[in-house]
């Protein structure tokens, strides 16, 4: 299915970031080089986060890269039912401290101290410190 900007909405916007929820008649089938969302770079920003669902599932992406209307997408998660065709470094972006701390940007982390949220965050630089040794 192509990108339709009648199937994307803002479920929350605050400080310059928005959650997005989007809505695919079909299954979900897309990749960081699809350019899926290049329709809607007008509109997303940098650190927003989409809500996909689709006919197979779920996931949910972030706003990596917009420049010059191409839009990049890391995925964040999946739901087991989600046959997404993407490939498992799109699913779990690498480790780093930058993705940590935009994650630590998150109002569930720094405002609402989500549980999951925080133990994510703890757990993330366990992982990228202590593996290191």
């Amino acid at each position: 299915m192509a990108y339709s900007s009648n199937d994307l909405s803002v479920l929350a916007y605050s400080n310059g970031f928005t959650l997005w929820h989007y809505v695919i008649n079909g299954e979900i089938n897309i990749t960081n080089s699809s350019g899926y969302f290049n329709g809607a770079a007008d509109m997303l920003r940098v650190g927003d986060t989409i809500m996909i669902v689709g006919g197979n599932g779920a996931a949910t992406a972030t706003v990596r890269r917009n420049e010059s209307g191409k839009v990049e997408l890391g995925f964040l998660s999946a739901f087991e039912d989600a046959k997404t065709p993407v490939d498992r470094n799109e699913i779990d972006p690498p480790l780093t401290e930058a993705v940590l701390k935009q994650l630590m940007r998150d109002a569930r982390y720094w405002k609402h101290q989500d549980p999951a949220i925080v133990e994510q965050v703890r757990d993330g630089f366990r992982r990228l410190y202590h593996e290191k040794g």
